[in-house]
């Protein structure tokens, strides 16, 4: 990369100490130079332009130019600069045309990259920075003054961000779909949340408007002799129905055989025996609920 260096002192208008510039000596504008080299870089779609990337706002701005030339100037030391051993400086940046883009955004689906503006005439303004040398070394304003930021992307920090693009995109995919992993669980455990409280509700509804058992009777007190000494046993389900005051309403069924007649039959009984308190809905006794429950007649070991 061939760059321009105007060693020759240059009138400006502008208040200020910049007004005091004079070309710096070989020696600062080589070192200046060299450390400024870090920040151009060719345009790969048109070599003989530069790119340099520039802080904009809150992010950064890709800056092309046509006819880039840089001139180095410093100002001339006082006396307190020759006690600090320090020199000031600025770098002009002159151009014959320039255009810009925001730097591409990094997002999951890669680099976004923004459009480029027209190409336009310079400002009325030309782009500078102001540099130091100090104790033999050169620093950019951003270097020195401690609530600066840093006005310019080196090719290095450049080339490492594209260069790290996809990786770095890589690890958002990666972010976004354990996000989104975590919210689909979320919602399956809210949604797993309000099927079990429903289903609590219901089963509570049901159990409420079913019949209820206020007394239980002793099936062993029924168990028909003959089917113990023929060593019957077997668990039948009855099925009862029973009216507001708990009253039964017609004969307990049996819903589920036990295999054994004389057993059935004497389900029948207990269920006859038992006392019954009528389902509720809202507090108020139903007009009939009914119930099934099990009744087992097994053999003791004597």
């Amino acid at each position: 990369m061939r760059l321009l260096v105007t060693l020759s002192a240059l009138a400006l208008s502008a208040p200020g100490w910049s007004a005091q510039l004079a070309a710096c000596a070989p020696g600062d504008s080589n070192a200046v130079m060299a450390k400024i080299r870090q920040y151009i870089m060719p345009a790969p779609d048109a070599p003989q332009h530069r790119l340099m990337v520039w802080k904009s706002g809150d992010g950064w701005s890709i800056s092309e130019y046509s006819g880039l030339r840089v001139s180095i100037r410093c100002r001339p030391a006082s006396k307190a600069d020759e006690l600090n051993g320090v020199q000031f400086g600025e770098i002009d940046f002159t151009y014959e045309a320039s255009r810009e883009t925001d730097l591409p955004r990094l997002t999951s689906a890669g680099l976004q990259p923004a459009e480029w503006s027209k190409w336009t005439d310079p400002s009325f303004w030309d782009k500078d920075v102001s540099f130091r040398k100090y104790k033999g070394k050169i620093q950019l304003e951003w270097e020195y003054v401690s609530d600066s930021e840093p006005e310019l992307m080196s090719m290095a920090e450049l080339n490492h961000f594209f260069s790290t693009a996809d990786a770095e995109a890589a690890k958002l995919r990666m972010a976004e779909e354990e996000q989104a992993k975590l919210q689909k669980e979320r919602a399956m455990q809210v949604e797993a949340g309000a099927e079990a409280e429903a289903a609590y509700a219901r089963n509570t509804r049901e159990a409420n408007a079913a019949a209820q058992v206020t007394r239980a009777v002793d099936p062993d007190d029924y168990y028909p002799p003959g089917s113990v000494r023929r060593e019957e046993q077997g668990s039948p389900i009855v099925k009862v129905c029973v009216g507001p005051s708990g009253r039964l309403l017609r004969e307990p069924v049996v819903t589920d055989t036990s295999g054994f007649a004389d057993l059935d039959g004497a389900a029948i009984k207990v269920a006859k025996a038992m006392r019954y308190a009528a389902g509720k809905e809202n507090g108020i006794a139903l007009p009939e609920s009914c119930r099934k429950f099990k009744v087992k007649f097994t053999l003791k070991n004597d």
